[in-house]
């Protein structure tokens, strides 16, 4: 159907115009700014040392986010990297069971409660990453975007949307088989290995991955499509019903 509506419209069918999906990245990266600028960060509110190296999660505590992953791989990395912290940042109905989790295992995880879109930038910078750790009902990730626009990398599931755009194994992050902690965990491990300048390298690589997934991208995605329509010779005759419904 797709194919004949591009047909009618004389595009071709082979002919696509990139529109990404994107978030504010000017707006996190002051945000980003004016956090690391603060004397007191989101570090010292919740107790996390100045020297530890934190992951974030970050987004409503559902299933589909798979929270208690993001624990498990803790956990684990936690044996061999006992600087390693987490920090939660979101709120929802498996906060119970998070909580009973923390208080049975050496997750080292603290969590800050929910964060609006004016406060969220507090914990990408933070952090030393993000984990995304979602099945395949997270169909992007703009959580991804917002960290990269403040210069902090992401650890995301294979199953995210947006881990084949956004995700450059060992450059902007690292990407691994959902539902696998132990791959989480070493994924995790092999951040906290390069250091601060590797960590702080990974940052600005991300930083420039996201700078092509913005609304001015989007925009021009948009345009030039719709100029490649107006533009296109024969131009398109009023459709009869009956064509409508076989495109619709």
């Amino acid at each position: 159907r797709n194919e004949d509506y591009y047909r009618y419209y004389g595009v071709g069918a082979d002919r696509l115009f990139r529109s990404p999906h994107c978030v504010d990245n000017a707006f996190f990266a002051r945000a980003a700014e004016a956090a690391r600028l603060a004397p007191d960060g989101l570090r010292r509110e919740v107790g996390l040392a100045d020297d530890a190296i934190v992951f974030v999660f970050a987004g409503k505590l559902i299933e589909k986010k798979r929270p208690l992953d993001f624990l498990m791989a803790l956990e684990e990395v936690r044996r061999a990297h006992p600087d390693v912290r987490g920090l939660i940042v979101g709120d929802g109905p498996m906060r119970g069971e998070i909580e009973a989790y923390q208080q049975q295992h050496d997750t080292g995880c603290v969590i800050a409660g929910f964060l609006n879109q004016q406060e969220i930038a507090r914990a990408y910078v933070a952090a030393d990453a993000l984990v995304l750790a979602s099945n395949g009902g997270e169909t992007w990730g703009l959580v991804v975007n917002e960290a990269m626009a403040c210069g902090t990398p992401a650890i995301v599931s294979d199953a995210v949307g947006c881990a084949p755009d956004l995700i450059d194994e060992g450059r902007t992050g690292f990407s691994y088989p959902c539902g696998d902690v132990s791959a989480l965990a070493d994924r995790m491990a092999r951040l906290a290995a390069l250091g601060p300048a590797g960590r702080r390298a990974l940052g600005r690589q991300a930083a420039d991955r996201i700078a092509a997934y913005s609304p001015h991208a989007a925009a021009v995605g948009v345009v030039d499509a719709m100029n490649a329509l107006s533009t296109t010779q024969p131009r398109a005759q009023p459709m009869d019903s009956n064509h409508v419904d076989a495109v619709s």
